[in-house]
């Protein structure tokens, strides 16, 4: 639970956890990993990193933001973050699902950035000159034409090309003004799991570093997840605008009965920025409230992807 009073206001919200600035990356992980473990399952999974720009939504999803080593093989880094964790995790359960004799298990990936409502290929499109569109079909679900999508054998595969979408956001960030602390970045992993009955099953998982709250304003053309959801009081009747904005657009297959979410809400200790970390608690406190039923994703579901 957190409470805070302001001259305005007593908030108190109550939350799943709440960490302090001590906590270690390990532990930050560990309350998550239910989110790779559902993945591997069979299930979809999103995991958003939400809150003020410098207040370590970044360093939590990739690690220390100055070391790009940590996208390298010594895991084992305490500054490693969740993404690089999960990327671990994951490899070793498909090796367990390979080595079974009665499952077969892939793994693919693709990086994607949102900026002014436009996408964009971390991986292939550095200067941001080919916006991508996103299409819904039977067969595929919701997908963005032309991203690209690489067959990862590996964790060295796989965080080759995290380390390469990251670097690639760095330049655009060089060249554009606060690119990165207004765009938001989802690298997604897809795995297909063949069984030796026939049966084929497919998960997502999201992996969102989203833009820093602040920026999330109508003349900066972006928007808070969810901010038009009709917040019911049991968190299940309300409705999502999926098509309000490109972000939600990109997850709509990931935030709805087929999946598993989870938020991670950062705060910066700093009393300058007291009206933002509120804004940040209420958004956690009103996101919490939605539960939905998770389902596994078979090949022959109208929506699978």
């Amino acid at each position: 639970t957190i409470e805070v009073q302001t001259a305005d206001s007593n908030i108190k919200c109550k939350y799943d956890a709440v960490f302090g600035p001590s906590v270690s990356q390990e532990d930050v992980y560990d309350r998550v990993k239910e989110c790779t473990e559902a993945f591997l399952d069979g299930f979809n999974a999103t995991l958003f990193a939400y809150g003020q720009t410098g207040s370590g939504k970044s360093f939590t999803m990739f690690g220390a933001e100055t070391d790009l080593s940590r996208f390298r093989p010594g895991l084992s880094k305490s500054q490693a973050g969740i993404i690089p964790r999960a990327i671990k995790d994951i490899f070793a359960g498909v090796i367990k699902k390979n080595a079974s004799g009665t499952q077969q298990a892939a793994v693919f990936c693709s990086f994607v950035q949102i900026y002014n409502e436009n996408l964009y290929d971390l991986l292939r499109d550095v200067n941001m000159d080919k916006p991508l569109a996103i299409h819904e079909d039977r067969s595929n679900g919701i997908f963005v034409e032309g991203l690209s999508e690489y067959a990862v054998q590996n964790v060295h595969d796989c965080l080759a090309l995290l380390q390469a979408g990251e670097e690639h956001r760095a330049v655009r960030a060089t060249h554009m003004n606060q690119v990165s602390s207004r765009s938001h970045s989802a690298f997604q992993l897809f795995l297909e799991i063949k069984t030796t009955d026939g049966t084929t099953i497919k998960s997502k998982f999201n992996l969102v570093d989203l833009a820093g709250s602040e920026k999330w304003h109508p003349d900066a053309n972006m928007q808070v997840p969810f901010q038009s959801y009709d917040w019911s009081s049991d968190g299940n009747n309300g409705h999502v605008p999926y098509r309000d904005s490109k972000l939600t657009r990109l997850l709509q297959d990931s935030l709805g009965g087929n999946t598993k979410t989870r938020i991670i809400a950062t705060l910066s200790p700093a009393v300058d920025c007291i009206d933002e970390s509120v804004s940040t608690l209420k958004f956690a406190d009103r996101a919490k409230q939605v539960k939905f039923p998770a389902l596994k994703t078979d090949l022959n579901m109208p929506n699978a992807f």
